[in-house]
């Protein structure tokens, strides 16, 4: 997944297979954006991580988390209301 759903900024949340390839990007359909999403699917990475420590699996994970809390604002827009 690290190597094969990240395009060089985004993890691509679908692949064509067999070739691997990214399907593009669908704003209107959440399950076919990149952003917060693929966040669960990475905290395998954290966890391999914790058993491993093999440094390459946290920053993966760090990397998708800064992608999915710089992207939060668009997380299933359509509510603009200040809830409290």
């Amino acid at each position: 997944m690290m190597r094969d759903f990240v395009d060089g900024k985004n993890f691509s949340p679908i692949l064509e297979l067999p070739a691997k390839k990214a399907i593009p990007y669908e704003p209107a359909r959440w399950s076919r954006s990149p952003g917060c999403y693929q966040l669960k699917a990475a905290l395998g990475w954290y966890e391999l991580w914790q058993i491993t420590k093999n440094e390459r699996y946290l920053a993966a994970y760090r990397q998708l988390l800064n992608a999915s809390l710089a992207s939060h604002g668009s997380f299933l827009p359509g509510c603009h209301t200040d809830i409290r």
